[in-house]
């Protein structure tokens, strides 16, 4: 097990300033997978999210003023939860800063804030061959559902 090393480390939310920074972390993630990504409508998603703070929240981790990965929540209305809900559509932390806990200070950070809004449902999927990440939401809380991707979900937030 890696040891966590998270004391120089910082969550903070992301403003508009920050969106370049964001549009380089999401093409690193996305080179991971052989995805393709359009700099310039990442760009105007970001813009839009984060000048509508209704729809969702973006933070940053930064590690010794370097940023270290970002976490991308979105909000939404469902009746089968009852209400307000949450998303993690991204989670990405930067191959240098793995194995240190930024992945779940991120989202425990996020958890708390969805909690401060009063959102009791939140949800994420998962490819099947991520372990890392299935394991890091486990332990944050997040129960498997198997339909295809690993959908997980966590209740009563």
């Amino acid at each position: 097990m890696n040891k966590k090393n998270t004391q120089n480390s910082e969550i903070k939310i992301a403003e508009n300033v920050d969106i370049p920074e964001l549009v380089e972390l999401m093409q690193e993630f996305y080179d991971e997978s052989d995805y393709p990504l359009d700099r310039g409508k990442a760009s105007d998603a970001f813009q839009t999210l984060l000048s509508n703070r209704i729809w969702g929240e973006v933070l940053l981790a930064e590690v010794d003023g370097k940023t270290a990965g970002y976490i991308v929540i979105t909000f939404y209305f469902a009746m089968g939860n009852y209400g307000y809900s949450a998303r993690i559509d991204d989670l990405f932390v930067r191959k240098n800063f793995r194995g240190r806990g930024i992945g779940e200070e991120m989202v425990l950070k996020s958890l708390k804030m969805l909690e401060e809004k009063g959102i009791k449902h939140s949800c994420v999927e998962v490819g099947r061959e991520n372990n890392p990440a299935i394991t890091l939401y486990k332990k944050s809380g997040y129960c498997p559902q198997d339909n295809g991707i690993i959908s997980m979900n966590r209740e009563g937030l």
